[in-house]
């Protein structure tokens, strides 16, 4: 992922500006990605779920505000297959039948 990152939304681990793309380390297998304002999602093949970036009102969905500047697993949900992320939050779409 590449911008002009303030809060760690590209997922390298820092806040330095990206003027070309760039592979996140530690993220393989994935199928999608989605960039709300401030704060961006992976979805892995397995429908995994990774967040990074401003944690602000819990919209990293890891239960607690705290920023991320690297990907981190949204634990305790159900797998996804599709993602999208909005100005503040992120919605998922999961198989009928689960949460």
């Amino acid at each position: 992922m590449f911008c002009r990152p303030a809060t760690g939304q590209l997922g390298h681990g820092d806040t330095a500006a990206r003027n070309t793309p760039q592979v996140i380390a530690g993220i393989s297998n994935e199928v999608s990605a989605a960039a709300g304002n401030n704060h961006s999602l992976v979805l892995k093949e397995n429908g995994d779920v990774y967040s990074f970036g401003l944690g602000a009102e819990g919209r990293l969905g890891h239960g607690n505000a705290n920023s991320l500047y690297a990907p981190v697993k949204i634990e305790n949900l159900p797998p996804a297959k599709a993602i999208a992320a909005g100005g503040e939050g992120f919605e998922r779409q999961v198989n009928p039948g689960t949460a």
